[in-house]
């Protein structure tokens, strides 16, 4: 298995292309789902209107912003799409992780199973952990510094 991060880092470049094919939407209105998910669960205070060749661009680059990726995320779920790969659970554990963080680490997977009860407990609990775990040890790091 790879690596955690790297199994997170390519789910999210893929996050975007994923929302376009399981929604069929024009860029345009999948860019204004996007930022009508991100304005209801407070990711965002107001709305804004981006043009469609921003979703465009960010399914072609692999580059959004992290309020964009957990809306994305967060539609993905709540349309019935479920992480199959390793690299589908990691990202999902990292956007959660990284966009909760005043959450218990149960939370995380209530949260999780509520946006889609087809997933299983068990194996978000584990991915969760890992990503937890993933983000102690940036944490970590960032605060020791540079490594000589």
């Amino acid at each position: 298995m790879r690596d955690f991060s790297t199994l997170a880092a390519s789910f999210r470049m893929q996050i975007a292309k994923q929302w376009s094919i399981r929604c069929g939407l024009s860029p345009a209105l999948a860019i204004e789902q996007v930022v009508n998910e991100a304005v209801c669960v407070g990711l965002l205070n107001e709305p804004r209107i981006l043009p469609g060749n921003t979703f465009t661009d960010w399914a072609s680059t692999g580059k959004s912003p992290a309020w964009a990726a957990q809306a994305m995320l967060n539609l993905l779920l709540k349309s019935g799409w479920v992480p199959g790969t390793e690299s589908e659970w990691a990202g999902v554990a990292a956007i959660q992780v990284r966009s909760g963080k005043s959450l218990p680490d149960e939370g995380f997977v209530e949260k999780l199973c509520k946006l889609s009860p087809a997933l299983d407990r068990l194996t978000a609990a584990g991915w969760i952990h890992a990503a937890l775990l993933e983000n102690e040890i940036f944490v970590y790091e960032k605060k020791a510094g540079p490594k000589r």
